[in-house]
């Protein structure tokens, strides 16, 4: 009997010794204030908030025109939602769909931007230049 319980306190060591011990997930805090390449003529600037879990908001400024946006991100792929008033195409709906590095310093994807005649797209990169501790 005595065998018997020193191979089950044995195994148990063993199992207890074995396991990888598991590492916590790091949040990232998004908020802050991203820029497009300083060498561009029309630079891109989001004031992003993060709430800790999946809502994003903020304010940007495209081209000179400053608007809203509302976004969500999940596994550190965000989209942004925003709209452009009376731009030299009319009214546009306007998306980013990125990607945050590890650290949440860049925010690479595309944007889209439409109405009911046109459709604009392309690629797009932010820089972190200010962090926002907001929690």
């Amino acid at each position: 009997m005595k065998k018997v319980l020193l191979i089950f306190i044995m195994a148990g060591l063993y199992a207890c010794n074995s396991e990888s011990p598991v590492e916590p997930v790091k949040k990232i805090n998004y908020s802050g204030e991203y820029q497009t390449n300083y060498q561009e003529v029309q630079t891109v600037i989001l004031y992003m908030y993060h709430d800790g879990k999946m809502s994003l908001s903020g304010t940007g400024n495209w081209n000179g025109l400053t608007f809203n946006f509302l976004g969500t991100v999940m596994d550190k792929h965000a989209i942004l939602n925003f709209t452009l008033k009376k731009t030299s195409l009319g009214d546009l709906e306007g998306t980013i769909d990125g990607f945050f590095d590890d650290e949440g310093k860049l925010l690479a994807g595309g944007y889209m931007l439409r109405n009911e005649y046109n459709i604009l797209q392309n690629a797009v990169s932010f820089k972190l230049v200010a962090k926002a501790n907001t929690y």
